[in-house]
């Protein structure tokens, strides 16, 4: 996304037109926090210390500042914030990952969640409504 829009000065005509054309904005809004994602704050925290001055990010501070304005103009009944993937790619970028390791990685990270979510669920401790578990229950 943030390629795409390209500089700060296409930040705010990019957004409105994406939000226009009903396009859902990569790094905002979660279905379970219904304010800023924890985690998001965290790694943009990272990201900041991590990156001294890289334009990439300078270009995501500004886009996370117009897209939250805009989320607010567009969708206002909806509590959308910003979520741990916007800042997950800046950190990789400042780490020196390839770009060609940014989704394996994403992917990875949720495979890791996943199998906890199924390990929670077969010892009945959390159950998510979104998933079912079939297999055997361990014996008490």
């Amino acid at each position: 996304m943030l390629e795409s829009i390209g500089t700060k000065d296409q930040a705010e005509p990019w957004l409105r037109r994406a939000l226009e054309n009903g396009v859902r904005l990569i790094g905002f809004g979660h279905r379970i926090y219904k304010t800023i994602d924890p985690r998001a704050v965290a790694l943009r925290r990272l990201a900041l210390e991590l990156s001294g001055s890289d334009p990439m990010l300078e270009l995501a501070v500004h886009v996370e500042e117009v897209a939250l304005a805009l989320l607010k103009e567009y969708k206002p009944q909806l509590k959308l914030n910003t979520n741990v993937e916007f800042y997950a790619a800046a950190v990789m970028r400042a780490i020196s990952l390839g770009d060609e390791l940014f989704t394996p990685t994403f992917a990875l990270t949720r495979a890791v969640g996943w199998c906890g979510h199924i390990m929670e669920a077969a010892q009945s401790r959390l159950i998510y409504p979104e998933s079912s578990y079939t297999g055997e229950m361990p014996a008490e």
